[in-house]
């Protein structure tokens, strides 16, 4: 998806070393805390700040006007004039940042937010370090109900590098306004990633290119949990349909021993829908998990 095909308003400036990703809707309680988390960044490199507002109706492009004015070197806008949908409009913003010809693409959401002001300068120098990692993380800390907890991520993985196998086996252990990655040349996000329940996971198949993921272990981010997030009001039948759907839509562009670790997560999620549908039924739960296994078949 070329950043022209859509209606925006964006002005074109000289590249910067780090592109910093930004997505928004409706945000107008938490934007303001994001942007400044950023602009707060002290850095030896140059870095901009890319936001896409998908066509708020609330007080979220004011607000992002404002702060354009305050900081008109560090932030851009791109304020979409239709709402396009939390994926087509993150896509975007990834192809976005990728065409600015940054070397390095930094991610947070417009309601998470940084609390480390070297967050940046720390990731570019592991990356600059580790050329065989196209990846780097933080740890982070989940803000629900005014309270901070942090973010687990399971051992060995926040000291020592894994592969993207890692995120499938253990499901998406990674924050979303914890990433940095390695821009490529003539990378691109391509369209299927729209049609995954978990986009960020997606992205990661394709940024990490077969090479190494790493956790940087310090809390530098806030991932935010809140009523109006997508994920807060999920029940746990539907968060696993999610889930096979996901597993289902990235298979084909998987390795082999991808698919196997998908295949086995796609049985047990079949197990776990069958149990949610029928928790006392034990023929019935039986039959449903035998029926959707035969319609899985060619995953497993």
């Amino acid at each position: 998806m070329k950043s022209q095909d859509l209606d925006l308003e964006v002005e074109n400036n000289r590249n910067p070393f780090v592109a910093v990703w930004m997505v928004t809707y409706n945000h107008e309680s938490y934007i303001v805390q994001a942007m400044e988390s950023i602009v707060m960044q002290q850095t030896n490199f140059d870095f901009k700040l890319y936001i896409g507002d998908d066509c708020s109706t609330d007080t979220t492009r004011k607000l992002l006007q404002e702060y354009k004015a305050k900081y008109p070197d560090t932030i851009e806008l791109i304020l979409h004039e239709k709402n396009l949908g939390a994926s087509p409009n993150g896509i975007f913003m990834y192809q976005h940042c990728i065409e600015t010809g940054a070397k390095y693409i930094a991610l947070c959401e417009g309601d998470d937010y940084w609390t480390d002001p070297l967050k940046l300068q720390k990731q570019v120098d592991f990356l600059e370090a580790n050329q065989d990692c196209n990846i780097c993380f933080t740890r982070a800390n989940m803000l629900k109900d005014a309270e901070l907890k942090l973010h687990k991520v399971p051992k060995p993985f926040n000291t020592v590098p894994f592969s993207y196998e890692e995120l499938l086996r253990y499901y998406n252990f990674i924050t979303t306004a914890s990433v940095m990655f390695r821009n490529q040349e003539n990378l691109i996000i391509p369209d299927w990633i729209t049609t995954l329940p978990f986009g960020d996971l997606g992205v990661y198949k394709v940024v990490s290119q077969q090479k190494k993921i790493a956790c940087i272990d310090e809390v530098m981010s806030v991932y935010r949990i809140h009523g109006d997030g997508i994920w807060s009001k999920v029940k746990p039948v539907e968060a696993e349909n999610k889930y096979l759907l996901f597993y289902k839509k990235i298979y084909f562009y998987l390795t082999e021993k991808e698919k196997l670790i998908v295949s086995q997560k796609i049985k047990k999620s079949l197990s776990n829908v069958s149990n949610y549908k029928h928790p006392s039924q034990k023929i019935a739960r039986k039959l449903h998990l035998f029926f959707n296994l035969i319609k899985s078949y060619r995953y497993l």
